[in-house]
């Protein structure tokens, strides 16, 4: 399973330090990476990664009411196994395929360098998501999609884009908000949301909990459970790690060289607003770890075409390059050491 995902990301760096402007060829190499991820995703190694045992276990429960698992997925399920009577690994294969094609769908839409952009996919976003969280996965890639439809006003494309996130995994609603985000330059407030939310963190202050919104607060009491078992990793959490730490000081250094970069973007302040609120999420909501993960890494997802952009903060190109790449290296190496969400 590791050597299987090393020899991909070493693939997509080929593609990265090797770029083709040859039509025919792009075309043949972005089917090729398409093909190889959903594959690769499809038919992982269920004991080398989290939720797997979950997600056969669900395959075979009778009803609904027996898992708070989304009702997509559960529609899915019974199409393929009652109606096509196909094995469990069906449906790995179908979230594979959804995960994978919006994700990269999206990147090529908004991106400036599709495969660099691909290769910080492949170094976070694909390992947690398409091979371990594959509903939030589906869930993130429509998000991802409806980045464009934000950025342009769009309100019936985003909504619907939104939408059908929301139906593969809940948690993508708190993308609604994110409607009334501006895009203009002025993002000098962004310093301030880090330390805000270290500041909330350190008080212990804790405003979910008062919204009045039952649905809202049934889920609530679940993730407070989990916290209290236990439960996938989500009783404790260290805001001061590794991989934050890494996010956060990337944000300050793309937020000194936000004029340059933003010239070869129209979306890069959308993203870096984006990007901005996820980083406060983590500490601000730190108290209940499963919602403050959630969050966080749900709109973080823009990362995929953000960091890319960090290339123009460099006079000479291929230094930006060097850094994009190592950043995607560092990522990468975090999540299977450090994180471990590829077992050995």
């Amino acid at each position: 399973m590791i050597l299987g995902i090393v020899v991909i990301f070493f693939l997509i760096f080929l593609m990265v330090i090797f770029p083709t402007r040859i039509k025919i060829i792009n075309k043949i190499l972005f089917l090729f990476t398409l093909i190889i991820l959903i594959l690769f995703a499809a038919f992982r190694d269920g004991k080398s990664v989290n939720d797997y045992e979950l997600y056969v276990g669900a395959w075979y429960w009778a009803s609904y009411e027996k898992t708070t698992i989304e009702a997509s997925f559960i529609f899915i399920r019974d199409i393929l196994r009652d109606g096509l009577r196909l094995p469990y690994l069906s449906i790995f294969i179908i979230y594979a395929i959804l995960g994978v094609v919006t994700k990269l769908f999206a990147i090529k839409k908004i991106a400036n360098n599709f495969y660099l952009a691909v290769l910080i996919y492949l170094s976070h976003f694909y390992i947690l998501h398409e091979l371990t969280q594959m509903r939030a996965g589906v869930a993130a890639g429509f998000i991802l999609l409806a980045i464009a439809p934000l950025y342009t006003r769009n309100f019936k494309q985003f909504l619907f884009l939104t939408s059908i996130a929301i139906v593969f995994h809940y948690s993508a609603v708190l993308m609604l908000p994110l409607w009334f985000l501006r895009t203009n330059k002025n993002t000098k407030f962004l310093y301030y949301l880090v330390p805000i939310g270290i500041v909330l963190y350190v008080t212990g202050f804790n405003f979910i909990q008062k919204i009045p919104i039952p649905y809202f607060q049934t889920k609530l009491d679940t993730y407070q459970e989990l916290t209290e078992d236990e439960v996938e990793g989500y009783a404790k959490i260290n805001v001061f790690n590794a991989f934050y730490l890494l996010r956060v000081f990337i944000f300050y250094f793309v937020m000194i060289f936000r004029h340059k970069i933003a010239e070869h973007s129209k979306y890069f302040y959308l993203l870096l607003r984006i990007e901005g609120i996820s980083l406060f999420a983590l500490p601000t909501l730190a108290i209940i770890p499963a919602i403050a993960y959630r969050v966080h890494e749900f709109l973080g997802i823009v990362e995929l075409v953000l960091y890319p952009l960090i290339i123009y903060a460099f006079r000479i190109r291929i230094i930006g390059y060097f850094v994009v790449i190592i950043i995607a290296l560092i990522m990468f190496c975090v999540n299977i050491f450090y994180n471990k969400l590829i077992l050995f």
